[in-house]
């Protein structure tokens, strides 16, 4: 057989995806579908005194019905009636013959469980039904395993290369190292099994079916599904038992964060630190081949989530030996926290969640949380000194630097900013106000845009660079003098064509768009955030409202004196700042908070007692 495959992901799983006509084999074409039935019509009459008995027991042990049913998609994506012995008692309020999804959910020590049932499922007695299944076409004896409709739908697999070809009662899958865990995480190995269909192929598949349940293999052919986390995707071998793990729980974020942990990431795995990433299953940054895995969990910041999110954190931390989890702002942090881990947390917030509210009672709220939470924080990382005094409790705290990268932000000559401001629809005698970032609550562009209406002079203007759930709000000033431009990719361009950078946020662990600014010889106008003290010796200013920002924004002379200055100052921190530097400020504080020596530091051995240790 040939086929041509390219590489693609689902939910960030690598698979094999089939291009154009597939090229099935002779043995697919004409053979395999015969010997289906004659071998599945030989074994129902063989087999039929078997079935009976344990037929026979399920009544005995669980009642009826016998016969557990659910729909299961096969070739072409069409749904089906699956069959099998029923191995557990049925729910209470649960119809005797309701098509029961729990019978794959239920948690390996839940009362539903009995003895007999057990029994049947680590002998596969109870998959003996789909033999029917089999002869009358809706599945093989060899083939991928059927999936439920409502998560092949979920997972966007229903148009997969798996569903080319009938499932199976046994598989690729079945027989893997990976037939502990969900169907759909692993539908490579589907694909790869649809791509190399061959007898050859089947038969090696049934004689691994029969080592697996020989040596005790439970659920080869059931697809159990266990009580674990939602999607996990294996990137990577194993690595030594001397590396650090590292867990970096993400919760829901757009750029900002994800950008971080993306960077320090990379930088971290050449330098042999092993890393997991959990996050919600609906972010959308698309990470580098760095972690060992990604794990994706329903999280959409709602309270009950933290408790859910927390129990997965757990299971993560046992399956992959995880050394040390670091928690990536707010929710996480919280997250992380609910259970107590058994290894140590570094936790950081990227800016105080109890600063991006302007209700007076949720920031109590968020505050009183993170004080509770305080003891289950064995390192916490601030990004600046601001972010440190901002702390919930008089702690200490470890300052970790920003990730700077400033390649691109440089001044503009005179030629290319006139250009530039033409292309904006901005006048040669306006005063652009730049304002760069997400359009949040917490990035307070809201009440920006109404101190500006109330203090802007007529030759003022406002620049939003960015996108949120703010745009509306925003839209609706209807002011000429307030431009809102969307996401942008050139944002060196626009600092270099504006007169003026202005951050309103109610919070930053360190805001990096300051030092761009900076970069580009641009005055900053600033409230007391993570990283506005680098203003400081430069014509901006740090003020302590949005009022005073602006205030003292659409008044400055905006003197050129000291852009040398602010661009010396942005230098130091790239210099100082750079991924490298950063990430080996992390590996340090991992090491540490392991107690395990820091590179370059002097282990001390007493050789007379190690060798009389050892002689023991």
């Amino acid at each position: 057989m040939t086929i041509d495959f390219h590489e693609t992901r689902v939910d960030d799983a690598p698979l094999l995806v089939i291009d154009g006509a597939r090229d099935r084999s002779i043995y697919e074409r004409w053979f395999k579908r015969p010997l289906d039935i004659v071998t599945s019509a030989a074994l129902l009459v063989v087999l039929a005194p078997l079935m009976a008995l344990v037929a026979l027991g399920v009544v005995v042990t669980m009642g009826r019905p016998i016969i557990f049913r659910q729909q299961r998609l096969t070739r072409g994506g069409v749904p089906f009636t699956m069959y099998k012995f029923r191995s557990m008692l049925a729910e209470d309020h649960a119809p005797d013959d309701a098509d029961d999804a729990s019978e794959f959910h239920a948690a390996a020590d839940s009362p539903r469980h009995t003895p007999f049932g057990r029994f049947i499922r680590r002998a596969a007695f109870d998959e003996l039904p789909q033999l029917w299944n089999v002869l009358r076409g809706h599945m093989s004896l060899v083939g991928p395993r059927p999936e439920m409709p409502e998560v092949a739908e979920a997972h966007g697999i229903v148009d997969h290369p798996r569903h080319l070809v009938r499932p199976g009662m046994t598989g690729a899958w079945q027989v893997s190292e990976f037939r502990d865990g969900y169907v759909h995480m692993h539908v490579h190995i589907d694909a790869a099994y649809v791509g190399n269909l061959t007898f050859r192929t089947d038969a090696r598949i049934v004689l691994q079916t029969l080592g697996v349940l020989l040596g005790g293999g439970a659920d080869v052919a059931g697809g159990h599904h266990p009580d674990a986390a939602d999607d996990v995707i294996d990137l990577r071998d194993d690595t030594s038992d001397n590396t650090v793990r590292v867990l970096h729980v993400l919760e829901p974020a757009i750029a900002g964060v994800p950008a971080y942990v993306e960077a320090l990431g990379r930088e971290l795995a050449a330098a042999g630190v092993e890393q997991v990433v959990l996050t919600a299953d609906d972010q959308e940054w698309d990470f580098d081949e760095w972690p060992r895995a990604v794990v994706r969990v329903p999280w959409r910041r709602r309270p009950l989530d933290a408790y859910r999110v927390s129990r997965q954190v757990e299971r993560v931390v046992d399956r992959y030996d995880i050394d040390v989890v670091h928690a990536h702002a707010t929710f996480a942090g919280v997250a992380t926290r609910v259970r107590r881990l058994s290894v140590p947390l570094l936790y950081q917030p990227h800016g105080w969640g109890h600063l991006s509210t302007r209700r007076r009672i949720s920031s109590r709220v968020v505050r009183t949380i993170e004080s509770g939470l305080d003891g289950r924080t064995d390192v916490l990382l601030t990004l600046s000194d601001q972010e440190a005094a901002d702390a919930p409790r008089s702690r200490s705290s470890e300052r970790v630097r920003p990730i700077v990268a400033l390649d691109g932000f440089a001044p503009l000559s005179e030629v290319d900013r006139r250009a530039a401001r033409l292309e904006y629809g901005w006048a040669p005698d306006e005063r652009v106000h730049l304002c760069v970032g997400e359009l949040s609550h917490r990035k307070n562009q809201l009440p920006l845009a109404v101190s500006f209406r109330r203090h802007a002079g007529e030759h003022d203007r406002l620049a939003f660079a960015g996108d949120g759930a703010a745009r509306s709000a925003l839209e609706g000033h209807g002011d000429d003098r307030i431009q809102i431009m969307g996401w942008r990719s050139d944002v060196a361009r626009l600092m270099g064509a504006a007169d003026t950078l202005l951050v309103p946020s109610l919070g930053e662990g360190f805001s990096l768009v300051i030092l761009e600014a900076l970069a580009t010889g641009l005055p900053v106008f600033s409230t007391p955030v993570g990283g506005s003290e680098v203003i400081s010796g430069t014509d901006g200013a740090i003020r302590a409202s949005v009022d005073e920002v602006v205030r003292a924004a659409v008044s400055s002379t905006l003197p050129d004196g000291d852009a040398e200055a602010r661009i010396e100052r942005a230098d130091r921190h790239r210099a100082s700042a750079s991924i490298e530097t950063v990430a080996d400020d992390f590996l340090r504080i991992y090491l540490r908070a392991l107690g395990r020596p820091e590179p370059g530091e002097a282990t001390v051995i007493d050789l007379a007692a190690e060798q009389g240790r050892l002689s023991h």
